[in-house]
């Protein structure tokens, strides 16, 4: 469990999907789209802590609540569909008596399960003779692109008498919670109980429409008879409410678990302004799916009331009451306005993104922004299951969705242009990152490498019309794609020309892992020979640097010849080919069981301070997640503090070295991923104590070049510069490939002293 005070890290990799694993939402109740459970609890569970509130404004089939209950949060689930309402409800709803439950449905069982079964089996001339005994929804009408007029056009004779029978059953149950669990079950039977049903599933989740099939399919048939269906949807809803009597039992409450019918343009209507400590969210996108209209027919047998008024705030575009896109962006817009006003200040929102239309997220992000969410980072998060046109090209089409986390912030945000690197550039670059990481990479793994570079450079919008097409076109100029492992890979005559950004020992283990598989066996001139030629682009490495490596991938069995060890222990673990070195290039460096850059940085820097006679101090969170304790002499600083908020900000400054009074000579800030205002926020703090390390311009900014648009608009652009802070005239900043560059030669050499390191730092450009 998070503690009040811990900083949260962004989750910033994808998560395997388990999809069909939790019986609380697989197999309950059909929905058009449901997140894998096992995704939407990681970011819960990194997000927030026990006792917060977590929200989810679109709560579809409501697996973001289930699993904030699981883990002991309270949950808030607002949708302005009836159905999402009703089936997150029943989802949360626990401890379930399950006997009781078993009682009612064998009631059920013995009062009409035999007239419904010999309905299911009469012919159509026989049910013809038979009357619909009870109520159904009659005259209820569908959506216009429907195939049929009305609700019960969708379903035979002998499914409407079944069905009423059923229902009417149901409604005698006195218990309400029992009562409303069994209507569950009979929401799910209709699904597949109608005209619609074919073996892929009915067409409001397959079409997005009612689509009834001339020919009627006679596969499958058990799964359109009443009884049949309800009695093993039935099975599944004992193991559902068994499993959330087990996770969730007397934490479910009233207090614990909210359910509102309503818009989440309307949000502060219902939730608290700075109530809520996260919000986990998949919103409408577009035309996509017009979830009230497809929701008709569930709506109408459960007798639940959707009105005009409810069909013009859903934020969707098009649907029966024709939005436009700008009626869309405008109730989206507005329901970021409300996100933001009941969420504290410093939570985050993990908002999913999976739009074909790129242009899109800059409205997203636009709408966010302008109401204080600060984006921070993108996760390309792959789903479970794939579509059939994925199955059917699966080089061109990708079967992955975005996760985009942004934060509340009360300070000002801006977002700049994309400056003069191009979105061919950024997709070249990412994509040979992956392969040299991957020891080959996929379409799928290049583009999950390539998104996020889009994101960070603006330049999702230059690429809208960027299919995996031109993707695939740019691979094949400047890659191969091997047919035997089906994983794109570096051309050796364009190794000349690409690779200085990527660490040398990194390049080394790929093109001698490519070379001893290929040629199964080398001695060690031919190795260098053949290296060398494909090293020549960035620093090029020594007999003694390319030894190292093989020693580390490769073993020889006469003494001469070199061959590849068993790939599972050369790292290839969860398809990596290996992680990020965190070893310095010096001999005498700390290896790391963490591997970040962010640990590696932050231990340069503090035996570089530990070289000029500094005492060190590392911010508590490394000191926490790390193995960088035993650097740091000061383990807290001799400050008195006006408040806990100052001093959290103090503590947490990566690195700082100190003169023997205590006074800071440098502070250090690695900004890897995260934002660069909360390393400013921090370097504020400590020079409400120190405002002589302002004067001499020694709060340094560390972060790689690829974030130089990022430093340079906050160093020159946010609410620290200027009146009354003038942070611009104290911050300095060094990217870290050039801290890499020097970090060898001022750690060895006898004379280096401060100036030494001022040379290495530069002031931003205003």
């Amino acid at each position: 469990m998070k503690s009040n005070n811990q900083p949260i890290d962004p989750i910033r990799d994808p998560i395997e999907p388990t999809k069909q694993a939790a019986k609380r939402h697989y197999g309950l109740h059909p929905y058009f789209t449901k997140r894998p459970f096992n995704v939407v609890q990681s970011y819960i569970d990194r997000f927030s802590k026990q006792g917060d509130i977590v929200l989810d404004p679109f709560t579809g089939s409501g697996v973001t609540n289930v699993e904030a209950l699981c883990l002991k949060r309270k949950t808030i689930g607002v949708d302005i569909s009836p159905l999402s309402c009703f089936m997150t409800k029943m989802g949360c709803v626990s401890p379930v008596d399950i006997t009781a439950l078993y009682k009612r449905f064998d009631e059920i069982k013995d009062s009409v399960s035999d007239q419904i079964n010999k309905i299911d089996h009469l012919s159509e001339k026989e049910v013809e003779k038979e009357q619909i005994p009870y109520w159904y929804p009659q005259k209820v009408k569908l959506p216009s692109n429907s195939d049929v007029g009305f609700v019960d056009e969708l379903f035979t004779k002998n499914q409407l008498i079944g069905l009423s029978i059923l229902k009417n059953e149901i409604c005698k149950t006195k218990d309400d919670t029992i009562k409303n669990l069994l209507l569950l079950t009979f929401s799910s039977t209709i699904a597949t109980t109608n005209k619609m049903f074919r073996r892929r599933g009915s067409s409001p989740y397959t079409q997005y429409r009612y689509w009834v099939p001339k020919v009627k399919e006679t596969a499958n048939i058990e799964m359109t008879y009443v009884w049949q269906r309800f009695e093993s949807r039935f099975s599944n809803l004992v193991e559902a409410k068994k499993e959330t009597n087990q996770l969730i039992g007397n934490f479910y409450s009233e207090e614990s678990c909210k359910i509102y019918q309503h818009s989440a343009t309307k949000l502060t209507e219902i939730v608290p302004e700075k109530s809520i400590d996260y919000i986990f969210t998949d919103p409408p996108y577009g035309a996509h799916i017009a979830y009230l209209d497809l929701s008709t027919m569930w709506n109408a047998w459960l007798d639940f009331n959707v009105t005009d008024e409810d069909k013009s705030l859903e934020v969707i575009e098009g649907g029966e009451i024709k939005h436009t896109k700008d009626d869309y962006l405008t109730l989206l817009r507005k329901s970021f306005e409300e996100m933001s006003k009941v969420s504290k200040n410093g939570s985050w929102l993990s908002l999913v993104f999976h739009h074909k239309e790129a242009r899109l997220w800059y409205g997203i992000r636009d709408a966010a922004k302008d109401v204080g969410f600060e984006y921070n980072n993108t996760v390309v998060q792959p789903t479970k299951l794939k579509s059939w046109h994925k199955v059917s090209n699966p080089l061109k089409v990708l079967s992955t969705e975005l996760i985009v986390n942004f934060q509340k912030t009360t300070k000002p945000i801006f977002y700049f242009g994309s400056g003069t690197i191009s979105p061919q550039k950024v997709i070249l670059n990412a994509a040979e990152r992956e392969i040299i990481k991957r020891g080959g990479a996929t379409l799928e793994e290049i583009m999950g490498a390539v998104v996020p570079e889009l994101f960070e450079h603006n330049l999702i919008d230059k690429t809208a019309n960027t299919t995996t097409d031109n993707v695939l076109e740019m691979l094949t100029n400047e890659f191969y794609l091997n047919h035997q492992d089906n994983r794109w890979h570096i051309k050796e005559e364009n190794s000349k020309k690409i690779g200085s950004y990527i660490p040398t020992k990194d390049r080394i283990k790929y093109y001698a892992t490519s070379l001893l598989r290929r040629e199964k066996r080398l001695d060690i001139d031919t190795l260098v020979v053949r290296l060398l030629p494909l090293l020549i682009n960035g620093h090029e490495p020594s007999s003694k640097e390319i030894i190292e490596v093989l020693e580390e991938i490769a073993f020889s069995k006469d003494g001469v010849n070199w061959e590849l060890k068993d790939p599972k222990s050369v790292a290839f673990q969860q398809g990596l080919f290996f992680e990020i070195a965190t070893r310095s290039d010096d001999s005498t460096a700390q290896d790391f069981t963490d591997s970040e850059e962010h640990t590696k940085v932050i231990y340069q820097l503090a035996s570089l301070g530990k070289k000029l006679g500094f005492q060190i101090k590392i911010g508590d969170r490394e000191q926490k997640e790390s193995q960088l304790a035993e650097y740091t002499h000061i383990k807290d600083l001799p400050y008195d503090y006006k408040n806990e908020t100052q001093r959290k900000r103090v503590e947490q400054i990566d690195c700082i070295w100190l003169y023997k009074d205590g006074k800071p000579a440098y502070a250090f800030e690695v900004e890897e991923h995260t934002g660069i205002l909360s390393g400013l926020e921090r370097f504020w703090s400590l020079l409400e104590f120190n405002p002589d390390i302002g004067n001499t311009k020694r709060l340094v900014i560390v972060c790689p070049l690829s974030r130089r648009q990022k430093l340079d608009q906050e160093l020159t652009k946010s609410s620290f510069i200027g009146h009354p802070q003038f942070m611009e005239n104290k911050v300095r900043y060094i990217f870290k490939e050039d801290l890499e560059k020097h970090y060898l030669r001022l750690l060895n050499s006898k004379n280096t002293d401060l100036k030494d390191i001022d040379n290495i730092t530069s002031s931003p450009e205003l």
